[in-house]
């Protein structure tokens, strides 16, 4: 039952072996790199909200101290 398999053009072998692995390698480095920039765009919106963020949450914070101090001063007098 077991045939051996011969290989009739071994040069022919080697080079398809040698594309697949060319363009195997050139697809990997396409898809790192893709991720790479998917990361990158990720990190800089995040970056950019949280900014956002922040300087909204300063505004609202000094706009209740100012609130709380104008109280305290109707308290006070």
């Amino acid at each position: 039952m077991t045939e051996s398999i011969k290989i009739k053009n071994p040069q022919k072998i080697k080079t398809l072996i040698l594309t697949t692995l060319f363009t195997l390698g050139i697809l990997v480095s396409i898809g790192f790199w893709g991720v790479r920039q998917v990361e990158e765009e990720t990190k800089s919106n995040l970056a950019e909200y949280l900014q956002t963020s922040l300087n909204s949450n300063i505004k609202i914070l000094q706009f209740w101290m100012t609130e709380k101090k104008l109280d305290a001063e109707v308290l006070a007098s």
